[in-house]
């Protein structure tokens, strides 16, 4: 079928939009990581530094990311209106899958950190909320749900959630089974995340569970200078536990889907 001159330049905005706001964002990306090897070359090993590094490159992604929301129209479909919570019931196992998870797998807490490090960590893991979110569900979801329209919405949740989890080869320092499970581990919580944003059509719960869940997973190194990166391959066996310790996500995630006829 051939495309008239309107339908022909929505899809080359939709396009160009697209493909700059993830030129930016992995840009962002590199430049944080690039920042944080130098403070490590340079010997700069302070916790607070390397948090407030952070907090600065999230505070960047909630910008651009808000930016595009904003210049797209998206508040409604991003979660960011003025309606109330639906179904709250939903974000239970969400929030106590996650913590439970983040609290078997911790390592032993450092005896000897400041309330400053604490503070500073959550401030960091609300930065870290904030701008995913904000980014992979405010926008990328938004956007796609949007332009493809309600009847692909399990399409756009699962292509942004492959996006958030392709986001993750920006280090790549643990081998490929290694990157395989992070990849595994992104997408199946961010097809949750996905779900639950079309269900209960507020972004900020979760928001708060993403940042609950990485305080928890963060804990255990609070306070501690921060050590130089070293690549360490990932076994085919841990990275396989990897994914079935986070595929209830998964399901947790298609279990909304069908209960809440969500198109496909």
């Amino acid at each position: 079928m051939t495309l008239t001159k309107t339908e022909g330049e929505q899809k080359n905005l939709f396009w160009m939009c697209l493909l700059t706001f993830l030129t930016l964002l992995v840009a962002i990306l590199l430049m944080r990581e690039f920042l944080f090897q130098q403070l490590i070359q340079n010997g700069i090993r302070s916790y607070h530094k390397h948090m407030l590094l952070g907090i600065g490159a999230n505070c960047f992604l909630i910008a651009l990311s808000y930016f595009f929301i904003k210049k797209n129209a998206l508040f409604s479909i991003a979660g960011l209106g003025d309606s109330q919570v639906k179904n709250s019931k939903t974000l239970i196992f969400p929030l106590m899958y996650l913590v439970t998870l983040n609290l078997v797998l911790m390592d032993e807490v450092s005896a000897k950190f400041g309330m400053t490090s604490v503070v500073l960590l959550l401030i960091y893991c609300v930065s870290v909320g904030l701008s995913e979110e904000l980014s992979v569900r405010g926008f990328l979801q938004s956007y796609l749900i949007k332009y493809f329209g309600e009847s692909r919405i399990v399409h756009c949740i699962f292509a942004s959630a492959l996006i958030f989890g392709l986001l993750h080869l920006i280090k790549f320092d643990k081998g490929a089974f290694g990157e395989l499970s992070q990849i595994g581990y992104a997408v199946f919580i961010g097809v949750m995340f996905g779900a639950l944003l079309i269900v209960t059509k507020r972004i900020y719960p979760l928001v708060i569970i993403h940042t609950i869940a990485d305080f928890t997973a963060k804990f255990d190194a609070v306070g501690r200078p921060i050590e130089k990166r070293v690549a360490e391959s990932v076994s085919m066996e841990s990275s396989i536990l990897i994914v079935m310790l986070v595929a209830p996500c998964l399901l947790y995630a298609l279990f909304l889907i069908r209960r809440y006829g969500l198109r496909v």
